[in-house]
């Protein structure tokens, strides 16, 4: 019955339509009637101006007609001018002819007067070089006395040498003969000094005498340049005073010719003008003939749209009143959707049973990861459940690089605790649990996340997604502000009973991109997120997983599952429990109090290693055993990129313990985990020898275990991995 009224309030908005489609036409035509009213008043409007600009262009051209004839008149007055400015050029002509004269004879005299300078310069040079010659003839004449006064000395003390030593006068006769020699020498010389003095002193008086005459010339000459230089200043005056008559003259004439020349453009500006008006005023008067005829026109078109307008606007009520009838439709429609859209994501927005009924309300006291980790194994021992400590660590560091490796997986039989290990390490470590059982029909994310069901008008959605919607505060922060701390752990319980690729590939690789995303980011987020499909409505409908949400899925190996495919396994870490050693009889203990406090997830993230804190010592350690590895998994025809090699790096650097056995438990659990998997089915003779080289290596690590389990597959002719249990 409800369905049968929706399809009749249909059928009825449908039959309403064409009246709110008339009623916008005519709006429509009402607007474009008064836009052409505009139009026709702004004609109008124009066709005044241009009366207007008409009426002022008349005025102009009358008043430049007026303006003409004064020109005509000023242009006669300006004839005698020009008369008296020809004659003035004449005058002006004869001047400057004169002028140049004179300037040619100044130049003369100023010549002269430049060469007597040069003169007069040369001739005092001669006397200042006469007096240095005569200084040094003095200073010559004062160093031949003095030598003559040390000779005179050394005479008379050779004499006195002489008188006092008679006893050597044998011995001293040569001596004294060498020092006579000596001193005629000295005297012809002083003879010759005095000679040359003398004559120095003779041409020193003629050239006294030569100064003296030069003195008076020299005066004679100053008197002479003195008096031609006062001749000189006058011409210079004159010709001054007649360069600035001529000047004047010249100013005169060209202003006269400006003003002649501008009389004359006037006169030809005001002729155009003139003519250019009375064109205008016969173009202005068509216009207005014109112009009337179309006002004449637009008056009957306005009278006409005027009766339009009124029969628009009567139109125009009537839809007014369909509008209002319609409008209440529309609401009432819109009210109904509003409702539909609110119910359609109710179901998706309810709290899940794992967030709101876990009982974690507090956060957990901080504390290192080796007290959690004891922690955890003291509440394992109260169950009554046993996990090897080797295996713990795995399990754990496995949880921490979710954001590289996003998914683990627990294979081997059933019954050997792989869905008890996650249960009970979130209970212990105080993380919500979800577990969500794998149907073997799961062929799309649609499994996972639920679907929206468009006969009912709302989304039917899992528990899975409505935790992810809780725990995503970049897209729904109202729905987060609860559990922003939180932490969850979804098991996906038999994943293999289906294809994993048909429901968990697109979802595994969304969780992978987050490592290349800016989470604050939303356009670069975009390519991580997952878009649910709410109805088609505007408003996307996206889920971002952050690292807060750690994914482990558990796999039976019989007869009745898939295996996984090379992607999964390369994007998984893969821990296998194989067949116990020693069966437990008794059950677990199930009244064990849960822990009460959830583990933050800022501790959480203070746990997480990178690479750099393994040091430089183990990095190279490590890059060493990664290099042995891949070469021998190359020979196998199977070798590793970037991936698995940054997958391996940063589980050793997360995994418990900084000795060197915990690198080598961790390098050894990498291989049990990624590597190991994908040698199944491998020709055991063809490649022995790469076999051989990773159990070496398995050897020089130092765990034995391993590489006895090696060894038991390469018994086979094909490789067989089935796991490897440890023990504490």
């Amino acid at each position: 019955m409800a369905a049968l009224m929706k399809h009749r309030q249909l059928n009825l908005r449908i039959a309403r339509q064409p009246a709110a489609t008339a009623l916008e036409n005519v709006e429509q035509l009402l607007i474009e009637r008064r836009r052409e009213m505009a139009e026709i008043q702004e004609n109008l409007t124009d066709l005044a101006q241009q009366l207007v600009r008409r009426d002022m262009a008349v005025a102009e051209a009358e008043e430049a007609r007026i303006k003409l004839v004064s020109m005509q008149e000023s242009l006669t007055l300006l004839e005698p001018k020009r008369i008296e400015l020809e004659k003035i050029e004449q005058t002006l002509a004869s001047q400057q002819e004169a002028m140049a004269d004179l300037y040619h004879r100044l130049m003369e005299g100023e010549a002269k007067h430049e060469e007597q300078e040069r003169t007069l310069r040369r001739i005092q040079d001669q006397l200042t070089e006469t007096e240095n010659q005569l200084k040094e003839f003095e200073e010559r004449r004062q160093q031949i006395e003095q030598l003559l006064e040390i000779l005179s000395k050394r005479q008379r003390e050779q004499e006195s040498t002489l008188q006092e030593k008679n006893f050597e006068i044998h011995a001293a006769k040569t001596a004294l003969a060498e020092q006579r020699e000596k001193l005629t020498e000295g005297e012809e010389t002083l003879k010759r000094q005095r000679q040359e003095a003398d004559d120095l002193k003779v041409r020193r008086d003629a050239l006294n005498a030569e100064v003296v005459m030069l003195e008076q010339r020299k005066a004679q000459t100053e008197a002479a340049l003195v008096e031609q230089s006062e001749r000189l200043d006058k011409g210079k005056e004159s010709l001054r005073r007649q360069f600035q008559e001529a000047e004047e003259l010249h100013r005169k004439r060209e202003v006269l010719n400006n003003e002649i020349a501008l009389l004359d453009q006037r006169k030809v500006l005001a002729e155009s003008a003139l003519a250019e008006q009375k064109e205008k005023l016969s173009e202005g008067e068509e216009a207005l003939k014109r112009q009337r005829q179309e006002a004449d026109d637009l008056r009957a078109k306005r009278d006409a749209l005027n009766a339009e307008v009124v029969m628009l606007e009567q139109r125009k009520a009537e839809l007014e009143r369909m509008k209002a009838t319609l409008q209440g439709y529309i609401e009432q429609a819109h009210k109904e959707r509003d409702e539909e859209v609110a119910n359609a994501l109710a179901d998706l927005k309810r709290a899940p049973a794992c967030l709101s009924e876990a009982g974690l309300k507090a956060a957990r006291n901080k504390t290192s990861e080796d007290d959690a980790l004891q922690d955890l194994r003291i509440y394992l021992d109260k169950l009554g459940l046993h996990f090897p400590q080797r295996t713990l660590n795995a399990f754990h560091t496995c949880m921490k690089i979710n954001g590289l490796s996003p998914l683990t997986v627990l294979a081997g039989i059933s019954g050997t605790g792989k869905s008890e290990l996650p249960r009970r390490y979130a209970e212990g470590m105080g993380i919500h649990f979800l577990q969500m059982a794998v149907q073997p029909r799961w062929d799309s994310p649609q499994d996972l996340f639920g679907f929206y069901n468009y006969l009912e008008h709302r989304y039917i959605g899992t528990d899975l997604a409505r935790a992810l919607i809780h725990l995503d505060d970049r897209n729904h922060p109202e729905l987060a502000k609860d559990w922003r701390e939180h932490m969850l752990l979804v098991l996906l319980d038999e994943m293999n009973l289906a294809r994993v690729e048909y429901y968990f590939s697109e979802f595994l690789s969304r969780l992978e991109v987050r490592k290349s995303v800016d989470p604050a980011n939303p356009a670069s987020r975009q390519d991580a997120e997952i878009q649910l499909d709410v109805g088609g409505r505007e408003r996307v409908f996206n889920l971002y997983v952050d690292r807060n949400v750690l994914f482990v899925g558990t796999m039976n190996e019989d007869e009745s599952t898939q295996t996984l495919s090379d992607k999964v396994i390369d994007r998984a870490n893969v821990l296998r429990f194989g067949r116990p050693k020693k069966l437990v009889h008794s059950q677990p203990v199930d009244n064990i109090p849960r822990p009460d406090r959830y583990l933050p997830r800022s501790m959480w993230e203070q746990w997480i290693c990178d690479t750099d804190q393994l040091g430089q010592q183990n990095l190279e350690k490590l890059h060493g055993w990664i290099k042995q590895l891949n070469d021998a998994m190359e020979g196998l025809e199977r070798p590793f990129g970037h991936r698995v090699n940054q997958a391996i790096q940063l589980y050793c650097a997360n995994y418990p313990g900084e000795s060197h056995y915990s690198l080598a438990n961790a390098f050894a659990d990498q291989l049990e985990q990624r590597i190991l998997p994908k040698l199944r089915g491998i020709d055991t003779v063809e490649f022995s020898i790469p076999l051989g080289q990773i159990q070496d290596l398995i050897v020089s690590i130092g765990d034995n275990a391993l590489a006895e389990a090696v060894q038991t597959g390469r018994q086979k002719p094909l490789f067989g991995w089935q796991g490897l249990n440890r023990s504490d």
